[in-house]
């Protein structure tokens, strides 16, 4: 198991101490509650668990050197936390139903000292159970320990299967009682204000006890299981954080204490956000530090202290037990986006199909539902394809063909069905009565008739292929059988492109019509708004598939010239492009809809964030067309955000590459110009989109009549933007091309070094970092300066005027040259004629990182001081600002670029930290951490390039508007103040 993988599971434990540390110390009564007391033991044991196991997963151990004693203490607390988490869960489950029992809702069922003796019973009862262990002695590979003895281990898994049996008894009894009166607890709820609000407490409270509870009980399919023992990490990894998730996303008031903060409490489609957002992050993590670094590696056990690159110790376990499908953990950790999404979708789909309202019974929702079927059919039978190995010796080979096949038909259906979206959505358009249901029953039977036999004969090809074989398992259809396949791929998604271009046009050109007849009347407005969020639905559809199809194209041409080079990283993006293909339509029919809302539940969000832009027209007057728009693009965002780092989830990012030199090997008859691989630029498409993006951002920053973008926080943004993205860019020319001297390229070379210090003295990013670090200390004190002179016109006095802000932009770029000087001098090191870095002196190493140490270490002293200072000024405006709404509106815009300016300063505190590890393990040549430190640049670079700009764009509802014109408010009614932007 490497470092890179137990991140998550590290900074996952951080967040559930914080949580537990913020409810221990609350001073509120609400959080002494049995409940909470329980809840707060029963997580230190959890994070007892995890910790314990990262420390037996992490190192080596060996008899030798007498670590065989730390072991042993880290396994027995491994199992210590495990035993009582699960009784500290069952008794919230038999607590739960107390409360439930006696109608009068008192939490406090449980005195102090009957708590006190649960906690008691609950440490005595874990620590027996480990006895086990400390007589054991232990099975050894390469002469490290890799696990307890066979007999031991039985012992212990006995123990273990029986707690869960008693354990999965318990709360199945409690938790089906609870239920029962939970249920009762609605049917008298009718009438009362006061019941409503209980049942709705007690139905959140029963949910994370439920939640909480089965999940944890899918830890004993580990021990039944010997085959599913690699993915104990994900199941342990549910069960610990499952509480804590689902506490915090259905309480306010816990939400409330651990973002103080923050005054209002975040809803569940923000939070499905921020966790969806998080997870897909630590998906990255895990996947670029060990999969794209290291790949699928047999077990090695390194010396003591040495990380493993994969669960050895559990591995040996599995060694002499022969399986059919052979499952890889890091392959299943791909994937869980994928489930992730899948079960959204179908949860979508689920609740339009049974809902009662006449509005889904519509041609579209039903030609949407049953499009939406064959989609979900494509992505969970390329999960099955993908993730198992068949073989000819099995009755497997009669699986693969038939999931391949269900591949094929879904996404054929899939296709057609949004083929036929676009010709309905037309018929609909073209015809002034605006009435859905153009198609009656009958027709809608015929096409759905033809959408399931056409898929069906598509798959004809798959039956009589052979296969293609790769250490005697199939891994695809035999050449020929593909390339027919293909060939019917290309053809149905030209097809589709044609009729979808064609259709698609004729409806923008209705929608427009439309919007010319309909000025004036409102009725007809929002009829006019319905129609064009339908539209956009579609359009997205069509782009999805024009991108899926020219994907398809490509695959076929690679397969047909043989091009191998091509076709691998086709193959590596396919996930993303059927991703996009699938997911885009029904995320902006959520984004768009407001009744899809309701049934998602999203529907008081909707009318929340419509009431928060009707609030903040001081002086404002916004039709209700503009609004409409508003929320379009408010809801819009976050979809673009959510394909970003589902792209960034699924392509590597550049510094992971197996040779990070990536230096060519020369014939004779090549040329020395300078040379790109395709594979290299595959994995630089996330900093190409970001950066792209980034750009934009700035240009319309930058470009902007508006005043509030020509304060002094704007102008300092703007050009910290331009140092980062010179980062960026320069990087990406710097490696992805090799130089040598024989020709100018070498110019080049050092010119682009002028901004990028090679990764092999693990440096900043010279010029433009230091441009960035320094813009981003000087906003940080311009917020300062904002907050204790209660200038809220953002000039902030004389101290920011033009010439004082223009001398800080000159000594922020002359700082930045001057950091430059130690890379003039440099000779080169060579590898096959070709440069790959400048020299190893170690002096030159050395001045390049005190450098780089001194720039940071007074960053942070800046930063820390300035934003200090303006958290308290910030407090102080709040304790002043009740009953004042022009005042709250101050505070708001305040807070939230305090947000911004913290962020940043976190963000490259973080990357300060990341160069403070890198400079010691350089100067001390500790190999160890040098290899743990240094795959993680990329994601530290790029939280600290990118957080602010997401950050800003997130907080501020005047850049949504900038970015995105269409939300632009029409400038004679608006007379925005620019103390409320």
């Amino acid at each position: 198991m490497t470092w890179g993988t137990a991140i998550p599971d590290a900074v996952l434990a951080l967040l559930y101490v914080y949580l537990l540390i913020r409810l221990a110390t609350s001073p509120d009564r609400y959080f002494k509650k049995p409940f909470y007391t329980l809840f707060i033991a029963t997580g230190v044991y959890s994070v007892t668990s995890v910790v314990s196991f990262l420390c037996i997963a992490q190192f080596a151990y060996a008899e030798k050197y007498g670590t065989e004693f730390i072991y042993k203490i880290f396994f027995a607390v491994n199992s210590f936390g495990a035993n009582g988490a699960t009784f500290g869960k069952a008794i919230i489950a038999i607590h739960r139903f107390f409360v439930m029992k006696n109608r009068d809702f008192y939490e406090q069922k449980w005195s102090r000292s009957m708590i006190l003796r649960i906690l008691i019973v609950q440490f005595v009862f874990s620590a027996t159970l480990v006895s086990a262990v400390w007589p054991a002695s232990y099975v050894y590979n390469n002469g490290a320990i890799a696990i307890l003895s066979k007999d031991h281990m039985l012992v212990l898994k006995a123990c273990s299967f029986a707690m869960y049996v008693v354990y999965l008894i318990c709360i199945g009894i409690f938790t089906v009682l609870t239920s029962r009166e939970l249920f009762r607890l609605g049917h008298a709820r009718e009438g009362s204000a006061e019941i409503r609000s209980i049942m709705v407490y007690q139905s959140r409270m029963f949910i994370i006890v439920t939640f909480t509870t089965f999940i944890a009980t899918y830890l004993d399919m580990s021990d039944l299981v010997k085959t599913m023992i690699l993915v104990y990490p994900i199941i342990n990894g549910l069960a610990t954080y499952a509480a804590p998730v689902c506490l915090v996303w259905f309480s306010s008031r816990v939400q409330a204490r651990l973002f103080c903060f923050y005054r209002r409490a975040l809803s569940v489609p923000e939070w499905s956000g921020i966790l969806l957002c998080a997870y897909v992050s630590l998906i990255v993590l895990c996947q670029t530090c060990n999969y794209r670094r290291y790949g699928v590696k047999n077990p090695i056990l390194h010396p003591i202290c040495h990380s493993l690159p994969t669960l050895s110790h559990l591995r040996i376990q599995t060694a002499l037990i022969s399986t059919t499908f052979s499952i890889s953990m890091t392959v299943w950790a791909e994937v869980i986006p994928d489930l992730v999404l899948a079960a959204l979708y179908s949860y979508l789909l689920i609740r339009l199909a049974t809902s009662s309202d006449i509005f889904f019974k519509t041609p579209f929702y039903t030609l949407f539902i049953t499009t939406g079927v064959y989609s979900i059919i494509s992505v969970i039978s390329f999960i099955v394809m993908t993730q198992f190995h068949y073989t000819e010796h099995y009755w497997t080979v009669y699986i693969y063909k038939t999931v391949y096949a269900l591949n094929v038909f879904g996404a054929c259906g899939a296709t057609i069905g949004k083929a036929f979206i676009a010709i309905h959505r037309y018929v609909v358009m073209k015809n002034q009565d605006f009435t859905e249901k153009k198609w009656s029953g009958k027709i809608i039977n015929i096409f759905l008739i033809t959408q399931f036999v056409i898929s069906a004969v598509r798959t004809a090809p798959v039956w009589p292929a052979s296969y293609s074989y790769q250490k005697g398992a199939i891994v695809a259809l035999s050449k020929n059988h593909t390339l027919v396949l293909k060939a019917f791929s290309v053809s149905t998604y030209v097809l589709y492109i044609i009729c979808n271009g064609i259709f698609t046009t004729l409806t923008f050109r209705e929608l427009i019509r439309l919007q010319k007849d309909l000025k004036g009347v409102a009725t007809m407005q929002k009829i006019m708004v319905t129609q064009r969020n339908l539209f956009i639905v579609v359009t997205v559809c069509s782009v999805s598939y024009l991108i899926k199809a020219l994907h398809q194209f490509a695959i076929a041409v690679s397969t047909f010239l043989s091009l191998d080079e091509l076709f691998k990283h086709l193959s590596a993006t396919y996930p993303i492009v059927n991703g996009f293909a699938t997911y885009a339509a029904p995320v902006c029919l959520v984004l768009c809809s407001s009744i899809t809302y309701h049934f998602a539940p999203f529907e008081r969000v909707f009318q929340r964030d419509l009431v928060y832009f009707l609030s903040t027209k001081v002086k404002i007057e916004i039709g209700l067309k503009e609004i409409v728009r508003q929320q379009i693009s408010y809801r819009i965002m976050p979809f673009l955000i959510f394909e970003t780092n589902l792209i960034s989830a699924r392509i590597p990012p550049i510094a992971f590459r197996k040779n990070l030199f990536h230096t060519h090997k020369h014939e004779a008859n090549q040329s020395h110009s300078p040379d790109v691989s395709m594979t290299e630029w595959g994995e630089v498409i996330p900093d190409i989109s970001l950066a792209i993006l980034y750009s934009y951002m700035l240009a319309r920053l930058a470009t902007s009549s508006e005043t509030t973008f020509k304060t002094p926080f704007y102008t300092l943004f703007i050009t910290t933007g331009i140092y980062s993205i010179i980062s960026v860019i320069s990087f990406i020319v710097f490696s992805q091309f090799y130089y040598t001297e024989h020709y100018w390229t070498v110019y080049i070379y050092k010119i682009t070094y002028w901004q990028i210090i090679w990764f092999e003295y693990q440096a900043l990013n010279v010029f433009s970092a230091c441009g960035a670090t320094l813009g981003k200390a000087f906003i940080a004190i311009h917020r300062l300066f904002v907050m204790s002179t209660q200038d809220f016109s953002e000039k902030a006095s004389i101290f920011w005027s033009g010439p004082v802000l223009q001398r800080f932009l000159v000594i922020q770029f002359a700082i930045s040259v001057i950091r430059t000087a130690p890379v003039w001098p440099a000779s080169y090191v060579y590898q096959d004629n070709a440069i790959v870095a400048l020299s190893k002196d170690h002096t030159l190493a050395c001045i390049l990182k005190v450098f780089t140490v001194s720039t940071y270490a007074l960053y942070i002293l800046c930063n820390g001081i300035c934003t200090g200072l303006t958290c308290r000024e910030l407090i102080k405006l709040r304790r002043s600002e009740k009953g004042v709404s022009t005042m709250r509106l101050i505070m708001t815009t305040q807070r939230n670029l305090f947000i911004v300016v913290t962020v940043c300063s976190v963000s490259h505190l973080i990357k300060a930290l990341h160069q403070f590890g890198l400079a010691v393990s350089t100067y001390f040549s500790m190999q160890d951490l040098y290899n743990v430190l240094y795959p993680t640049y990329p994601i530290v670079n790029g939280l600290a390039t990118y957080a602010a700009p997401v950050c800003l764009i997130i907080c501020s509802p005047i850049v949504r508007s900038r970015l995105f014109t269409f939300t632009q408010c029409s400038k004679k009614n608006s007379s925005i103040s620019a103390y409320t932007r």
